[in-house]
Protein backbone atom coordinates (compact mmCIF):
# COMPACT_ATOMS: atom_id res chain seq x y z
CA UNK A 1 0.00 0.00 0.00
CA UNK A 2 1.44 3.39 -0.93
CA UNK A 3 1.22 6.33 1.48
CA UNK A 4 -1.18 9.08 0.47
CA UNK A 5 0.48 12.06 -1.13
CA UNK A 6 0.17 15.51 0.38
CA UNK A 7 -1.65 18.20 -1.47
CA UNK A 8 0.22 21.49 -1.94
CA UNK A 9 -1.65 23.09 0.97
CA UNK A 10 -1.14 20.27 3.45
CA UNK A 11 1.86 20.15 5.71
CA UNK A 12 3.36 16.97 7.13
CA UNK A 13 2.17 15.94 10.58
CA UNK A 14 4.19 17.31 13.50
CA UNK A 15 6.87 15.05 14.96
CA UNK A 16 5.79 13.00 17.96
CA UNK A 17 6.40 14.75 21.25
CA UNK A 18 8.28 13.15 24.06
CA UNK A 19 6.12 12.53 27.09
CA UNK A 20 7.57 14.10 30.19
CA UNK A 21 5.65 14.35 33.40
CA UNK A 22 6.50 17.95 34.28
CA UNK A 23 5.13 20.35 36.84
CA UNK A 24 3.58 22.60 34.18
CA UNK A 25 2.79 21.97 30.52
CA UNK A 26 4.75 23.77 27.82
CA UNK A 27 3.26 26.99 26.42
CA UNK A 28 1.15 26.80 23.27
CA UNK A 29 3.10 26.01 20.10
CA UNK A 30 6.05 24.78 22.19
CA UNK A 31 7.06 21.17 22.44
CA UNK A 32 8.97 19.36 25.15
CA UNK A 33 12.67 19.43 24.35
CA UNK A 34 14.65 17.90 27.23
CA UNK A 35 17.88 18.08 25.25
CA UNK A 36 17.65 21.89 24.97
CA UNK A 37 19.70 22.82 28.02
CA UNK A 38 22.72 24.94 28.71
CA UNK A 39 24.65 22.26 30.63
CA UNK A 40 27.75 22.14 28.42
CA UNK A 41 27.98 25.91 28.08
CA UNK A 42 27.52 26.47 31.82
CA UNK A 43 30.14 23.87 32.75
CA UNK A 44 32.57 25.39 30.24
CA UNK A 45 32.07 28.88 31.68
CA UNK A 46 32.60 27.63 35.25
CA UNK A 47 35.72 25.69 34.28
CA UNK A 48 37.20 28.60 32.34
CA UNK A 49 36.57 31.26 34.98
CA UNK A 50 37.73 29.03 37.85
CA UNK A 51 40.93 28.24 35.94
CA UNK A 52 41.64 31.93 35.30
CA UNK A 53 40.88 32.90 38.90
CA UNK A 54 43.04 30.07 40.24
CA UNK A 55 45.97 31.12 38.06
CA UNK A 56 45.63 34.77 39.09
CA UNK A 57 45.40 33.83 42.76
CA UNK A 58 48.39 31.50 42.51
CA UNK A 59 50.47 34.25 40.92
CA UNK A 60 49.45 36.73 43.61
CA UNK A 61 50.22 34.30 46.45
CA UNK A 62 53.58 33.42 44.90
CA UNK A 63 54.45 37.09 44.45
CA UNK A 64 53.34 38.09 47.94
CA UNK A 65 54.96 35.12 49.70
CA UNK A 66 58.22 34.71 47.73
CA UNK A 67 59.01 38.00 46.02
CA UNK A 68 57.61 40.68 48.32
CA UNK A 69 57.68 38.43 51.41
CA UNK A 70 54.61 40.16 52.82
CA UNK A 71 51.58 37.87 52.91
CA UNK A 72 48.82 40.04 54.38
CA UNK A 73 45.31 39.65 55.72
CA UNK A 74 43.89 40.72 52.35
CA UNK A 75 45.62 37.74 50.75
CA UNK A 76 44.03 35.47 53.33
CA UNK A 77 40.62 36.92 52.47
CA UNK A 78 41.29 36.28 48.78
CA UNK A 79 42.06 32.62 49.50
CA UNK A 80 38.88 32.36 51.58
CA UNK A 81 36.84 33.96 48.77
CA UNK A 82 38.37 31.56 46.27
CA UNK A 83 37.28 28.60 48.44
CA UNK A 84 33.73 29.98 48.61
CA UNK A 85 33.63 30.40 44.82
CA UNK A 86 34.79 26.78 44.37
CA UNK A 87 31.96 25.62 46.66
CA UNK A 88 29.46 27.81 44.80
CA UNK A 89 30.52 26.40 41.43
CA UNK A 90 30.25 22.86 42.79
CA UNK A 91 26.65 23.57 43.88
CA UNK A 92 25.82 25.09 40.50
CA UNK A 93 27.29 22.12 38.63
CA UNK A 94 25.27 19.72 40.80
CA UNK A 95 22.14 21.78 40.12
CA UNK A 96 22.80 21.77 36.36
CA UNK A 97 22.99 17.98 36.43
CA UNK A 98 19.61 17.83 38.16
CA UNK A 99 17.83 20.12 35.72
CA UNK A 100 18.47 23.75 36.62
CA UNK A 101 19.13 25.62 33.39
CA UNK A 102 16.28 24.01 31.46
CA UNK A 103 12.73 25.14 30.91
CA UNK A 104 10.57 24.01 33.82
CA UNK A 105 8.30 22.05 31.45
CA UNK A 106 11.34 20.05 30.27
CA UNK A 107 12.37 18.96 33.77
CA UNK A 108 10.72 15.74 34.97
CA UNK A 109 8.92 15.98 38.30
CA UNK A 110 11.22 13.33 39.80
CA UNK A 111 14.30 15.44 39.04
CA UNK A 112 12.84 18.83 39.94
CA UNK A 113 12.80 18.11 43.67
CA UNK A 114 16.51 17.22 43.74
CA UNK A 115 17.38 20.28 41.64
CA UNK A 116 15.56 22.58 44.04
CA UNK A 117 17.27 20.93 47.04
CA UNK A 118 20.68 21.60 45.50
CA UNK A 119 19.57 25.17 44.77
CA UNK A 120 18.57 25.63 48.43
CA UNK A 121 22.00 24.43 49.56
CA UNK A 122 23.56 27.11 47.37
CA UNK A 123 21.19 29.83 48.60
CA UNK A 124 21.91 28.95 52.22
CA UNK A 125 25.63 29.29 51.44
CA UNK A 126 25.38 32.88 50.25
Amino acid sequence: MTPPSLSPRQSPPPPPQTTIQSIIPPPPNTAHNPTDDQFTRNITIHALTLTLVTLALALRIYTRARVVKAFGWDDGLLVFSWCVSIAMSACFIAAYREGIGRHVWDVPIETLGRALEVREVFLSET
